[in-house]
């Protein structure tokens, strides 16, 4: 029998996820003596008896159409159970009968359970699919059964629901008019989006709860009354007011719904059984100035016009209207209004109905009301995945609270009220700050997580008798003096005068009150602002907080609470019986409660424990009591005179954490202390430079000779000399003797653009530059070898090194000889020392070089120096093992590469200094777990500070609940603090600005004093030192007194270890003509590395070529944007400054004329890496890697990533040289070997094969699970395996889920104009990844799909003869393994493994995925062996349709007869090779799979001849096409002139002498008719000609 057409609805869903039970349907009875078992077993078969419907099981035709299949004798299963004691322990059992899938197909989908209960009465619950039941067959199964038991006859039926169906297919094909209605009704609506509490996943699951109501009667009456009056059935009132709802919560004018009609109009069918229902859309505008009696009259229309056009499927309807599918979405609405009409009360008697707890639901929301008693009950359904029951209780409050305002206010606007509340809030809460950002003490996920602890404390009586008293005489509440100090303590905490707490309102949920603390108000003063901003926030308290969140917060961040994260609330009654407003779905961070109870202030703060530890809140608890009183006992003071600290806390911060003063050596120059090294140490190995070593005393001497003649040049004291020289042994002599003429170096990177190097050497002052030729100059030889008689003193100037500038100008630090050693002596004991070697690898102009270079030649250590421009593991494991290198320096960027590269390349090292960024601690956590017997530190400081101005020894292991690494404690003779944005010091745990004093700070900037003076302020905090420099970091002290890093105060980022002021970055961008405005922020990219977007007014059009070229030209390579974004406007906030949140994230910078595709496997398989490195969809060959995000450390991952996939060794140098695909692609092709490595299928199998197999039944194939449907063969595959008559195809798709497999699948048949050829309702999507494990599916998907299919056909994989086996081998050999593991689960099915010839090969030249194909074979041969039904067949080169030519664009012999054309000459050779084509292909696999071949039968496909070249070659002669004949030689020169990158491919093809894929004796020959001359000159027609008017095979 058909099924009626919502049932095939039904059906189709069921069956697109059959575990799920989102479409049972309980229905519940109490029997309050108990239960009669033979009345309930002949009640329940009269049922059945009554609507034959019950007895449907629901299977697939011969058409593959469902159907209904009565079941004869069908007698509805019911299990019993027995209850333990409880008013509700029998849902227990109940409920996994609820829980439990129905399988359609097997037996009718009806169960009951009985379960009896303590008390002696019994529950009977009655589980039934939807596809048997509707709303209103839930009150007939109600009284019917009741009627049954109780042995009454109910009134006959007259009529079956199979007949309903028949009625209704009658007139099916007089629907086109209906669907011309809905196409018109749902033309560009907009789909209702509402806020959530959670993320909406791409499977938000079934998971329900309700909040039930219920109007009064009297507010019933009134509904009902208005809108008879108004003409309008109760359920469209219903619909208006909850569309109502749903625009004020969403803010959205355009309001579509669902909704549900009865189906039943011929009134005999109201008493039968079955899913009558049809579900219909209802659309609102529901403008600004709409009142609610216009509101009701568009909705009744709407209800009419639905209920006369309800005969359309919705199907049709969704197909028609085509929306945008969303995962996680239905199609058009997620919300659902569904009124039930009048439910007559349940009686007193002996049965009753129950309402079952538990909810599935498949929408948002669903509200579902009938009228009962007199009264509309309701309840709201809601998805728990997305919704929180407080949010469902807020929506039915404000529902009811509507329905009483339309009542009073029918003609005037319904938001009329609301739209000068919101103006208010919007106002209000303009510029908001994201969050209010309290230091945590643990990184929050992305996802909030909540853990409840608390403090308690009780207000000093004193001090509250004095806040009474402030209260009252400045005319405030308690609770409004509260917040004003609450708003303090979180303002010094959050470092900002812009406070938002969350005051809990039970209208709105939470109102957000604002306070600027702005100005340094006195306390008097900012109780006035909280008063204002109190009083205005609880006028306007009827905007919902979710509306106010979709309006101001849009971009939601799940990882905190939106708009307010702290709470404040004064409650009445005692404390403890209060519960936190935190919870898992509203993690608030903080929340104070204070409770007065018989005149005592009572507090206690409730906190998240997952990002806050106690001893963070005990301190905070401690300085909020230290300011309350302050504001009882100084209220009129400013609040910058109040302090939160105790004078033992002032104490540690400014003594006992800095006692770092130790003595100097003296003189404390590098002269004088580098002297001291060659007296005691002579011999000692100085510096090492590849094969080059000099002792200290050959350095000394060298050094000497060149301080001499550069004092002939004019070096002296005071006087600057520029370096410009790459990291060798002449630049350190070069440093040694610039220093040792009193002079001071600035040293210039050679990398840098030429007009930078000449910024920096005019504005240093240089008097002259050292390059190459004159450290080369052999003269030098005739200078003294003795030391100059310079006096260089503590105080002079030793370099000057520049950095990024806020001014746009950069900035000369200059450093002092007192700073240098202050550095090398202050360091943690053992880092550096006569028995240490130091790596030299930072860049000359990077301060950490100075480290590096002093740190190693002051104290008598070997300064290893490295010529690699970024290191990467292998040349760093290669320097540490060849030299010994105990000591180094990396930035945090190069170690995460390097720790995720090859940690054990740092084995061997004794001490690893990070730094430069802050740390990540999962990386860190790694490389301390693998190198136990290396110590890490954390060095911190600003070049300002001479490298390091605090160092951490990181602990091993790192702490599990680590948030962050610390920057530790001050080095020797330096000093640190803390300080506020007036000077103040900040207490433990606060934030402030780090200020640093000491020897190590800096004289200043060079040419700068506006700027030096800004930067370097008077100290007035300690003797030792006059100034302190401000670093403009944000940092806190921990109770350990270690610093941790927090953020900056400026926009000034660190880079790679670089420092950046974006400002200097956008003055260059300013200075070109065509740029009006400019702002450069740093962002994430998608694997979290930081880079560099300009977002740009451009006053045409934005050429990001020439701004590239343009910036190359002044600034180095790490200050160039890696994006650049145009946009009309910059977005400012309401305050005039940029709105920074709204600058859009940068898409990929794709320029058309540069995305050419790449042209061979070589580029095809680069651009892949390169996308994955730079984070991109797509790479042009012609692109530059450095204008297309690429920088220096991603280019060490980019070299790295092609030598391990093309097993090739790249130098890093290749990529500078040749940064384009098509250049790279020229330099690496020929470069690739291969190794013959061992493989043994029987370990590969181990666990795999269940021992011992499962029994194989002997059916008919009919379910055939299909890999690689969306290749070329494959399609063909799919389109082959239909023609059978009873198959269906599961087809196993590389996609994220159904719907993408559906649209690669489909795409890839159009692709080879198949689609019509396929009946696609025979057709499975199984979204799944041959490369991983159990294939991608979940445990339940992989034993379903066991348990479904027949027949296994192994067509997939990933097909690249340049990737390398390791690339392949998961999809290839691993797919093959978890094929083999489904085949043998469940039942054993045959595996038909389709390989190719060229896995035969045994020439030792075979490609990676020939390689994986041969493995993959053997281990299909091993699984035979062991007694798995299998076959295998190689198929040679696949071509063209034999009937429309249509081949595969990426065939290789298609680019030889293209190049050919190109030519028009072909090489003289006579290769061959087999050729069949893919129609004739798929056709004999489809066949030979269907049969029941011997096992372990091995096939190889073979045409009826070979195809020479030759012959081809002749038939397009043939047509006409000149062609001549070159020796192959000559023929591969004239190649490599037309197209280097062809020619690399090529000559690999041609330069093989020996002929492959050749039939193994092992492989029974299968032929296949050859393609004949018509379908070969079609195949190049369709392919390589494509002409529309005449084609070679016309001619």
């Amino acid at each position: 029998m058909r099924l009626s057409l919502g049932q095939e609805r039904l059906w189709l869903v069921q069956q697109l996820d059959r575990t799920s039970a989102a479409y049972n349907i309980p229905i519940v009875f109490r029997f309050h003596d108990g239960v009669d078992f033979e009345a309930l077993d002949r009640a329940l078969g009269a049922l059945v008896e009554r609507h034959p419907v019950l007895r449907w099981r629901f299977v697939v035709d011969e058409s593959g159409t469902p159907a209904a299949v009565p079941t004869p004798g069908f007698r509805i299963p019911v299990a019993r159970r027995t209850a333990g004691p409880g008013e509700n322990e029998w849902q227990k059992h109940t409920a996994d009968l609820v829980r439990e899938p129905f399988d359609l197909a097997a037996a009718p989908p009806i169960r009951a359970m009985v379960v009896e209960c303590a008390d002696g009465s019994a529950v009977l619950c009655l589980v039934n699919h939807h596809i048997i039941t509707d709303g209103r067959s839930i009150q007939i199964v109600t009284e019917d059964v009741v009627t049954l038991y109780r042995s009454e006859t109910p009134a006959p039926l007259d009529v079956t629901y199979e007949e309903y169906v028949a009625a209704q297919r009658a007139g099916v094909g007089s629907v086109a008019e209906h669907i011309d209605y809905w196409r018109r009704e749902l033309d560009g609506f907009e789909p209702l989006r509402l806020p959530t509490d959670r993320p909406r996943s791409g499977n938000p699951g079934f998971a329900g709860d309700h909040v039930d109501f219920e109007l009064p009667a009297e507010l019933t009456k009134a509904f009902s009354s208005f809108a008879l009056r108004n003409r309008c059935a109760l359920s469209s009132a219903v619909a208006a007011v909850f569309q109502a709802l749903l625009s004020l919560h969403s803010g959205q004018e355009d309001i579509t719904i669902g909704t549900v009609l009865a189906g039943r109009d011929d009134r005999r069918f109201a008493d039968v059984l079955g899913f009558f229902v049809n579900t219909v859309v209802l659309r609102a505008h529901i403008t600004p100035s709409m009142s609610f009696r216009e509101l009701l009259k568009v909705t009744r229309t709407k209800m009419v016009d639905a209920y006369a056009h309800q005969q359309a499927p919705f199907d049709q309807v969704v197909a028609e209207v085509r929306p945008e599918r969303d995962a996680g979405r239905n199609a058009i609405f997620d919300v659902v209004v569904v009124h039930n009409g009048e439910i007559p009360t349940p009686g007193e008697g002996a049965i009753s109905s129950v309402p079952w707890a538990g909810v599935a639901t498949r929408f948002d929301l669903e509200l579902v009301t009938h009228l009962q008693d007199g009264k509309l009950h309701g309840s709201l359904v809601f998805r728990t995945g997305l919704f929180d029951r407080s949010t469902a209780t807020r929506l039915v409050g404000r529902l009811i609270r509507l329905v009483e305002h339309t009542l009073e206010h029918p003609d005037e606007p319904i938001f009329e009220a609301l739209r000068g509340q919101l103006d208010y809030w919007r106002k209000q809460l303009d510029d908001v700050p994201a969050a209010l950002e309290l230091p945590a003490d643990r990184a929050r996920p992305p996802l909030a997580s909540y853990r409840a602890d608390s403090l308690s404390f009780t207000v000093d009586p004193v001090v509250a008798e004095e806040l009474r008293g402030v209260s009252s005489r400045h005319d405030v509440t308690l609770f409004m003096t509260l917040l004003a100090v609450f708003d303090v303590v979180l303002s010094r905490y959050a470092r900002t005068t812009d406070v938002t707490v969350g005051v809990p309102a039970a209208g709105a949920k939470l109102l957000v009150l604002r306070t600027d603390l702005s100005g340094d108000p006195t306390f008097a003063e900012l109780l006035g602002r909280v008063r204002e901003t109190t009083l205005g926030a609880y006028a306007n308290q009827d905007i919902p907080f979710e509306r106010l969140v979709e309006e101001l917060a849009p971009r939601r961040d799940f990882s905190r609470n939106p708009l307010a994260q702290v709470v404040l609330r004064l409650v009445d009654g005692p404390l403890p019986d209060v519960a936190p407003a935190g919870t898992p779905s509203e993690p608030f961070d903080l929340e104070c409660l204070v409770a007065e109870r018989d005149g005592v202030l009572e507090a206690r703060i409730d906190y998240n424990a997952d990002v806050f530890d106690p001893v963070t809140i005990e301190r905070f608890a401690r300085h909020f009591r230290h300011l309350l009183a302050s504001a009882g006992a100084e209220p009129e003071r400013p609040l910058s005179a109040w302090s939160m600290m105790n004078d033992s806390e002032l104490r540690l911060l400014t003594e006992d954490w800095n006692d770092t003063t130790t003595e100097l050596p003296a003189p404390a120059t590098v002269p004088a202390v580098f002297a001291e090294q060659v007296r005691h140490r002579p011999q000692a190995t100085a510096l090492v430079c590849g094969e080059d070593s000099v002792t200290y005393a050959e350095l000394d001497v060298r050094s000497n000779r060149l301080a001499h003649r550069l004092r002939t040049l004019g070096a002296g004291p005071e006087t600057v000399i520029g370096v410009c020289l790459p990291r060798s042994i002449g630049l350190i002599t070069a440093l040694l003797a610039i220093l040792k003429t009193g002079a001071a170096y600035l040293p210039i990177d050679p990398e840098y653009p030429e007009e930078r190097q000449r910024l920096l050497l005019a504005d240093g002052g240089a008097r002259l530059v050292i390059a190459t030729d004159l450290i080369g100059d052999p003269t030098l030889d005739e200078e003294p070898p003795t030391a100059l008689g310079t006096g260089v003193e503590p105080r002079d100037l030793a370099y000057v090194i520049y950095t990024s500038g806020s001014t746009g100008r950069p900035k000369g630090v200059e450093i002092e000889h007192r700073a240098i050693i202050r550095l090398v002596t202050g360091l943690p004991e053992g880092i550096l020392g006569p028995d240490e070697v130091v790596l030299h690898a930072s860049a000359i102009s990077f301060d950490a070089a100075t480290f590096e270079i002093w740190g190693a030649l002051l104290t008598g250590a070997t300064c290893v120096i490295s010529t690699e421009r970024v290191l990467t593991a292998r040349p760093l494991a290669n320097a540490i093992t060849r030299h010994r290198i105990s000591t180094a320096w990396l930035t945090s960027s190069l170690f995460n590469h390097i720790v995720d590269e090859d940690t054990a390349a740092l084995t061997g090292l004794r001490h690893l200094l990070v730094g430069g960024e802050a740390l990540s601690v999962t990386h860190v956590r790694r490389a301390v777990a693998a190198l136990p017997g290396t110590r890490l530190f954390n060095g911190y400081g600003p070049t300002e500070c001479t490298t390091f101005a605090t160092c951490h020894p990181i602990p091993a292991p790192v702490p599990e609940n680590a948030k962050g690494i610390p920057i530790g404690r001050p080095l020797g003779n330096t000093r640190v603090y803390v300080l506020d944005e007036r000077g103040r010091l900040t207490p433990t745990g606060v934030p402030g600005e780090l200020h640093v004093a000491g020897p190590g700070v800096a004289r200043g900037y060079r040419g700068q004093p506006e700027l030096t003076d800004e930067q370097f302020v008077p100290n007035h905090h300690d003797t030792t030192s006059d100034r302190l420099y401000r670093t403009g970091d944000i940092v806190r002290h921990n109770a350990d007194g270690d610093l941790e890093y927090l953020g900056r105060v400026d926009d000034q980022v660190k880079i790679r270890g670089f420092r950046i002021e974006p400002r200097e970055i956008e003055a260059a961008l300013l200075a070109r003509p065509d740029v009006v405005q400019a702002a450069v922020i740093a962002r994430e990219d998608g694997s979290g590395q930081k880079r560099l977007v300009a977002y740009l007014k451009v006053s045409g059009v934005l050429d990001d070529t020439a701004l590239r070229a343009g910036l190359r030209r002044e600034l180095p390579e790490y200050m160039v944007p890696a994006a650049f974004v145009s946009l009309p406007e910059l977005p400012l906030t309401i305050n005039g400054k940029l709105d920074v949140r709204a600058l859009p994230e940068p898409e990929d910078d794709i320029r058309q004329d540069e995305t050419a595709p790449p042209r061979n496997p070589t580029e095809e398989t680069l651009a892949t890496i390169w996308a994955q490195v730079l984070g991109r969809e797509t790479v042009g060959r012609d692109e530059s890697f450095f204008d297309v995000g690429g920088h220096s450390l991603k280019a060490a991952q980019l070299a790295v990533r092609i030598g391990e996939t093309l097993r090739i060794d790249l130098p890093l140098r290749t990529l500078f040289e040749r940064p384009t695909i098509a250049k790279l692609a020229e330099e690496i092709n020929g470069e690739r070997r291969t190794d013959v490595r061992s493989f043994d299928p029987e370990a590969m199998l181990r666990g795999v094969l269940p021992e011992p197999l499962p029994p194989r039944e002997s059916v008919a194939v009919s379910e055939i699970l299909l890999t690689g449907a969306t290749g070329f063969v494959g399609a063909y595959l799919v389109r082959e395996l239909l023609t059978r008559e009873n198959v269906r195809v599961h087809c196993l798709v590389r996609a994220a889920d159904e719907h993408s497999g559906w649209q690669r699948l489909r795409e890839n048949l159009d692709r080879y104009g198949l689609w019509d050829d396929v009946d696609e309702k025979r057709i499975t999507v199984v979204p799944g990844d041959l490369a991983a494990p159990g294939l991608g599916l979940t445990s339940a998907a992989f034993e379903r799909l066991a348990g479904e299919i027949d027949l296994i056909c192994h067509n997939g994989a990933w097909v690249d003869a340049l990737s390398s086996y390791e690339q392949l081998e998961g999809a290839n050999v691993g797919g093959t393994r978890e094929l083999i593991r489904l085949a043998a689960t469940t039942r054993l099915k045959r595996l038909q493994f389709v390989s190719t010839i060229s896995a035969g090969e045994e020439n030792g030249s075979r490609s990676g995925y020939a390689e994986t194909k041969s493995h993959a074979e053997q281990l299909i041969t091993t699984a035979y062996e062991r007694g798995m039904p299998s076959a295998i067949y190689r198929l040679p080169r696949i071509v063209g349709d034999s009937r429309t030519g249509q081949g595969n664009t990426r065939d290789i012999m298609l680019r030889v007869l293209r190049i050919i054309l190109e030519l028009g000459a072909a090489p003289d050779t006579e290769i061959e090779e087999p050729w069949i084509a893919v129609d004739e292909t798929a056709g004999a696999l489809a066949r030979l799979g269907l049969e029941q071949r011997r096992d372990g039968s091995r096939f190889v496909l073979a045409g009826e001849r070979p195809m020479r070249l030759t012959y081809l070659v002749e038939l397009l002669r043939s047509t006409g096409t000149g062609i001549g004949t070159l020796p192959v030689a000559d023929w591969l020169s004239a190649l490599e002139a037309h197209s280097p990158e062809e020619h690399a491919i090529l000559k690999l093809l041609f330069g093989s002498a020996t002929p492959t894929g050749r039939p193994s004796s092992e492989f029974d020959p299968i032929v296949v008719p050859s393609p004949d001359d018509g379908a070969l000159l079609r195949y190049v027609d369709r392919m390589l000609v494509r002409t529309s008017t005449e084609g070679l095979s016309r001619k």
